[in-house]
């Protein structure tokens, strides 16, 4: 009777295995024999998955939480996790940026409690988010602080409606009038327009063109502004004046030594502020 009765209660699944038994304990025993080759299958699988935990595209406190529900469950299974163990699988697939924290729970004579390692993996991580978007900015301002720096420019400027050509009778290489480029930093010295240099701006051919009043012209040999608005020349401040006696032999005067602001071959230099 007692064993009709267990038959009764049993699964299908696990009925086909008890089938022939003549005897109560028989079944017992087979049933024990199965379930415990069931369960450590099933340990086996957890410790498995136990060491094989990765960190990358979660946070230490998710990393953390499944480490602790499969050694919640090894328990369940009667196969409990030690606490050398428990530890060896929280640090063992860490990356190399925990390496610090990692060397330092390490280097302990006895091993921590698994919820001091667990505080101190939290604080670094919640540290290196921190310091990581602080970077962010400085990186970004790095690479667009390339062309923020001030000083002097040195330029010269052609004639209007000429190409410019340096001393050497050969072309200088500048393409295009935008910002971008190796002339970012430069202005040019007939409309002002940053990006792009005299011998390539669409002004340089119209001989009414005057810039605007905001522009600072330095003398390029004592450095002081001149106004050159009102007159529209310079006169050269270390040229002596002529005497009656050497006029003859100078052919020109002092007054003579002005010079228009657009010839050929004149050099200015220009400080922007």
């Amino acid at each position: 009777m007692l064993l009709t009765w267990l038959q009764s209660t049993l699964s299908k699944s696990v009925l086909s295995r008890v089938l022939g038994a003549t005897h109560s304990y028989e079944v017992w025993e087979t049933i024990h024999e199965y379930f415990q080759m069931q369960t450590k299958v099933r340990a086996r699988q957890l410790r498995t998955d136990l060491r094989s935990v990765q960190l990358e595209g979660k946070t230490m406190r998710e990393y953390l939480l499944q480490i602790k529900s499969i050694a919640d469950e090894l328990a369940g299974v009667g196969s409990p996790v030690k606490h050398e163990e428990y530890v060896d699988a929280i640090l063992v697939n860490l990356p190399q940026e925990y390496a610090p924290v990692v060397a330092v729970i390490e280097g302990n004579f006895t091993t921590p409690p698994v919820n001091e390692i667990e505080a101190q993996l939290l604080s670094f991580e919640s540290r290196s988010n921190r310091f990581r978007q602080q970077s962010i900015p400085v990186v970004n301002y790095a690479s667009h602080d390339g062309s923020g720096s001030r000083g002097r420019s040195f330029g010269g400027r052609g004639a209007y409606g000429a190409s410019a050509v340096n001393r050497g009778g050969h072309r200088g290489g500048t393409s295009g009038r935008g910002r971008g480029g190796r002339f970012a930093n430069f202005q040019c010295q007939i409309c002002l327009k940053f990006g792009h240099t005299a011998n390539v701006c669409h002004f340089r051919a119209n001989a009414s063109y005057q810039p605007p009043d905001s522009m600072v012209l330095y003398d390029p040999t004592t450095q002081q502004p001149i106004n050159f608005k009102s007159s529209n020349t310079w006169t050269n401040p270390n040229l002596k004046s002529s005497t009656p006696t050497d006029a003859p032999s100078q052919g020109v005067s002092a007054e003579a030594h002005t010079s228009r602001l657009n010839p050929p071959i004149y050099i200015y230099i220009y400080i922007y502020e």
